[in-house]
């Protein structure tokens, strides 16, 4: 073979290589970096004025005005779980705001799942709709955030509770031992230490875990939003477990017979913001590790 023909099949194979490179830079969309923070995304979905210090509301949220639904807090008004629900599907589903679930007409969110974040943001700054408009209140990061976990976090609620009687489809008995690593510390072995109610009218984790399943499993996957609860991916809790224990939490005693037990416990109404707490204990944090640099500098000399 002469060198002609050798070069001419090395340019072949380098052009088809180039062509194959060149399909790999431009991928579809499944393939693609969403830009985002799926994990940030699902706390704002919760709370997302609590995520970023929002508080300039001078109006309750359009939408809701025009259902009719206005004694709530303008800030509640404004927050995506009030209108589209625990388990995303609106109105259709179970809201967030004590009488909404019989005048809101909210739509779901399912319907977004694996839809292009670029498809999703139009919805969150007033494009598609003018009355759904949060740019003034949002970035874009917010967006992005929101966005990708609806995108590609969200999950049918029929994979969490039956609809019918919101009983959770998972296993108690290996739930008890999730329960008893992360969660009895602070709840206490029976759900008793902590009252998410009041005094007069108690709600504690077994309760919640009746009431409302999908709100349990939403903090689970997310964490707290002020990260008092690590989300589920932190912990490396796998989905299957995650659903294991709210199930386990279905079997904790509800208020009226913790309240027969003669139970002491937390009163989570009057509890003043842990925000201070989490500052004071990030304080605490950054003195000891200021502390432990300071004392190997000082063993280096």
């Amino acid at each position: 073979m002469n060198i002609k023909k050798v070069i001419s099949l090395i340019c072949i194979i380098l052009g088809l290589v180039l062509t194959a490179f060149s399909f790999n830079l431009t991928p579809a969309y499944g393939q693609e970096e969403i830009p985002g923070d799926a994990e940030r995304g699902g706390k704002l979905y919760t709370s997302w004025d609590l995520v970023t210090n929002f508080t300039d509301f001078r109006s309750r949220q359009p939408i809701w005005v025009a259902n009719g639904n206005n004694p709530a807090p303008e800030r509640i008004t404004w927050r995506c779980v009030t209108c589209h629900g625990w388990d995303y599907r609106g109105s259709e589903g179970s809201l967030s705001y004590a009488g909404v679930q019989e005048e809101m007409n909210s739509p779901s969110l399912l319907a977004l799942m694996g839809n292009p974040p670029s498809e999703i943001v139009p919805w969150l700054n007033g494009t598609n709709n003018a009355d759904h408009d949060f740019s003034n209140m949002l970035s874009l990061r917010d967006m992005q955030d929101l966005s990708k976990f609806i995108s590609i976090a969200l999950i049918s609620p029929d994979l969490i509770a039956a609809e019918d009687n919101n009983d959770v489809l998972g296993t108690a008995g290996v739930g008890l031992e999730i329960y008893r690593t992360y969660c009895q510390p602070c709840h206490g072995v029976e759900g008793e230490k902590i009252n998410f109610g009041s005094t007069t009218s108690p709600s504690f984790m077994g309760d919640l875990a009746w009431a409302n399943p999908w709100r349990i499993a939403h903090v689970v996957r997310f964490g707290h939003i002020i990260g008092i609860v690590p989300s589920a991916s932190t912990l490396q809790i796998p989905f299957s477990q995650q659903i294991d224990l709210i199930a386990h939490l279905q079997t904790l005693p509800r208020a009226r017979a913790l309240a027969s037990a003669g139970t002491q416990n937390i009163d989570f109404s009057t509890q003043a913001s842990t925000l201070p707490l989490v500052i004071g204990a990030l304080a605490i944090s950054i003195l000891i590790f200021s502390a432990v640099i300071v004392t190997v500098r000082r063993h280096n000399r």
